[in-house]
This record gives C-alpha cells, structure tokens and sequence, in this order.
C-alpha cells in the first residue's frame, strides 16, 4: 500500500511538469480503455445498443447540465435499448 501511494505522489509530480497536451492525452487513456473494454464486451444486440444509445445520450444530458447525468444515460440509453432488444425479439 506504501508503494502505491509513493508512486501516486511521484506520478502527480510529474504529471505536473509534463506539457499541457502530453498530460491531456494521458489522462485520456483513462476512458478511452474503459470504452475499448466496454465495447469488445458486447456480445447481443442490446449490449450495442445501450454502449450506442450512451454514447449519444450523455453528451446532451452533460451540455444541459443534468444532475446525476451518468446514473440517467445507464437508466435512458440502457432502458431504450431494452425495448428495442424486446421489439426485435417479438418481431422475429
């Protein structure tokens, strides 16, 4: 546990010295591996749509300023994905 703390102090002390870009783009690896994850991860039709219908819906609750707006994108987008997945099923 020691370890890992001394090497998040080191990792934040030199994050502070690194370019402003280079920081960014290192920061971003953060999401964009849980994406890459969470997208090799669906297997049926309702894991796509829900990542897809997410992947639209967040950045509009974000742009209103929506409270809780990760908690409504997994309720909304995971929901409407549901109903198609359902709608799918009952038509094939």
């Amino acid at each position: 546990m020691a370890a890992g703390e001394v090497g998040g102090a080191i990792g934040y002390s030199l994050a502070a010295s690194l370019p402003v870009l280079l920081t960014a783009a290192l920061l971003f690896l953060t999401p964009l591996s849980f994406l890459m994850s969470s997208a090799r991860n669906c297997l049926i039709l309702s894991d796509r749509l829900a990542l897809a219908f997410g992947l639209m819906v967040s950045p509009l609750l974000v742009y209103l300023q929506i409270g809780l707006d990760l908690m409504w994108t997994g309720l909304i987008a995971g929901s409407a994905a549901y109903g198609v997945h359902v709608v799918w099923r009952t038509l094939r």
